[in-house]
């Protein structure tokens, strides 16, 4: 499988997860060959997408990460669902699960600005304190950095040349 392929699958799985939900109703995503790849009912991954009345469900094609897929949502029982709106909804659950992806996380924005307050990049007090208190870094007390070369060590003893 290639990434391709598991940021597919994440982003169906992310679609299925998050409307099924928040709308309480049967959620499948099936690929171009209608077999389901994500559900509500994750035992129903991997099946065929059976037959139903086309009245049954809404339809959404939503294309996810250079794939086609269509995300079927189930009608809820005596309610009404208006599908363009459940179609902005999904493609707008896919549009963000996608970006998420290739955000950094919050672990690695730290490590970020730790390194640029070390290196001397960061100059101003403001912008300083207004990222650390985004980040959850309480720059009020004060801390010991110990800085180590462990070159050597990580990349194994020199070789003799």
């Amino acid at each position: 499988m290639s990434e391709r392929d598991i940021g597919f699958r994440q982003i169906a799985e992310a679609v299925a997860e998050h409307l099924g939900g928040a709308l309480d109703v049967p959620i499948r995503v099936v690929d171009d060959r209608e077999i389901i790849i994500a559900a509500s009912d994750p035992g129903q991954v991997g099946q065929p997408l059976p037959d139903e009345p086309p009245d049954a469900s809404i339809r959404v094609p939503v294309p996810m990460d250079g794939h086609r897929a269509t995300v079927i949502i189930g009608q809820p029982a005596g309610e009404v669902v208006a599908p363009r709106l459940v179609a902005t909804v999904v493609r707008l659950i896919a549009s963000r699960t996608r970006g998420a992806g290739s955000l950094p996380s919050l672990y690695e924005l730290r490590n970020t600005l730790i390194h640029d307050l070390l290196g001397g990049r960061l100059t101003d007090e403001a912008s300083i304190y207004e990222q650390s208190q985004i980040l959850g870094i309480s720059l009020l007390r004060p801390r010991v950095v110990c800085l180590l070369d462990a070159g050597d060590y990580l990349e194994g003893p020199p070789t003799p040349s």
